[in-house]
């Protein structure tokens, strides 16, 4: 594995430990099993760091993004929904960079809120994009104007996601049953209407 990419992961799992205030590069640096001066030769400071990190995995997940609403085209929308939850909590206890995206965006360092915020929001406007074309393509079946269908599940999304970083991976199955059913029947007409 490149010098680089090596320093990305190990930063990675120390910013999902301790934080950016207790990620220490010289931590970083000898896990990696180099000095901390060697850590400059691939990044400015720890800020800039950071930022290649936050850029990185929100291209990352946006790619995600792209793959999975692919994958799921012909799977009606319901189960694209569904499985687009269940995945969000499966890659964030499994994929420490999904867990990274998460965590930070909820919790930026004040220095660079605006950064993270600006890289958040364009992997948003991402998936708003892929949820409109599915809710347009199920337009018929919806109680609700398929404009609306990407905020409503948005909303859905904060709210569970919010469990998995504040909560527990069982309070986020709870809420998932209940809020899924309320959500789910809310937004599709009935079969026989």
């Amino acid at each position: 594995m490149a010098g680089s990419e090596r320093l990305r992961q190990i930063a990675i799992r120390h910013f999902n430990r301790y934080g950016y205030e207790g990620a220490k590069l010289a931590h970083i640096a000898e896990e990696a099993g180099i000095k901390k001066q060697s850590v400059y030769a691939h990044f400015r400071d720890k800020d800039d760091l950071f930022r290649q990190l936050i850029e990185g995995v929100l291209q990352e997940e946006i790619d995600y993004l792209h793959g999975f609403f692919d994958e799921h085209k012909s799977a009606g929308l319901k189960k694209t929904l569904y499985s687009l939850l269940v995945a969000y909590k499966e890659r964030f206890l499994g994929n420490p960079n999904v867990n990274f995206m998460i965590v930070m965006s909820y919790l930026p360092p004040k220095h660079l809120t605006g950064h993270v915020m600006t890289s958040y929001r364009l992997y948003l406007s991402h998936l708003r994009a892929l949820l409109k074309t599915a809710f347009l393509r199920e337009k018929e079946r919806l109680r609700i104007d398929p404009e609306d269908g990407p905020l409503s599940f948005c909303t859905l999304l904060d709210g569970l996601v919010s469990t998995l970083v504040y909560e527990t991976p069982e309070t986020f199955d709870q809420s998932l049953r209940v809020g899924w059913d309320v959500y789910s029947h809310g937004i599709m007409r009935s079969e026989g209407v």
